[in-house]
């Protein structure tokens, strides 16, 4: 799970903490539950969801523990937006 803090989690999509609860969707894979924020994170999660995934890993998106990236955290851009190296 890609928690932020208590029941707030992080898309991985687009980086943006929200509630668990307020998902529009979830997806299950490699055991762990990924929130998603919209119906388009979650079409992007499902076109190449390894590739989010590693994002999250290699990132450390969890470092946020609750607080967004200086842009909002709700970019909606491709991957290279949300994680431009």
């Amino acid at each position: 799970m890609q928690e932020a803090s208590g029941d707030r989690v992080l898309d991985p999509v687009c980086g943006m903490v929200i509630e668990r609860a307020d998902a529009a969707a979830t997806r299950q894979l490699g055991g762990e539950t990924y929130y998603l924020c919209s119906a388009s994170c979650a079409e992007k999660f499902d076109a190449d969801a390894m590739a989010y995934v590693a994002a999250v890993r290699a990132d450390g998106y969890h470092k946020w523990h609750g607080t967004p990236p200086s842009n909002g955290g709700h970019a909606h851009g491709t991957q290279s937006d949300v994680n431009p190296s």
